[in-house]
């Protein structure tokens, strides 16, 4: 049986990182995209501190993708609500969740749909 992906810190912390990727492509973070990463963060049960890790050097937070599709289509619906939290959609944003969403191995019909 798959190890539960979200019980070791590190991959909470991927997690994140790839977020604040994502809602930097448009070269601005939002306040709402802010809090949204922040809430993401809480319901992760991050702390502050494993924040910091994660902004000060998210290069260390190489995203890989769980195993298990039900995680990584948790992952995905994080991304797309981060993508659309403050109202309004860029191209950069879509290109990167397209890619995110092949990344975590979803096929092109699916990811096109989405």
């Amino acid at each position: 049986m798959p190890e539960d992906f979200l019980q070791q810190k590190h991959h909470r912390q991927r997690i994140i990182s790839l977020l604040l990727e994502m809602t930097v492509t448009d070269k601005q973070l939002d306040p709402r995209e802010e809090k949204f990463i922040l809430d993401v963060a809480t319901h992760l049960r991050l702390t502050p501190s494993d924040m910091e890790e994660v902004k000060a050097a998210p290069e260390q937070f190489h995203f890989t993708p769980p195993s298990l599709e039900m995680e990584r289509m948790n992952i995905l619906y994080y991304i797309l609500f981060a993508m659309a939290v403050d109202g309004k959609i860029e191209i950069e944003e879509e290109h990167f969740a397209y890619k995110a969403s092949l990344r975590l191995g979803f096929n092109e019909r699916m990811t096109a749909d989405l």
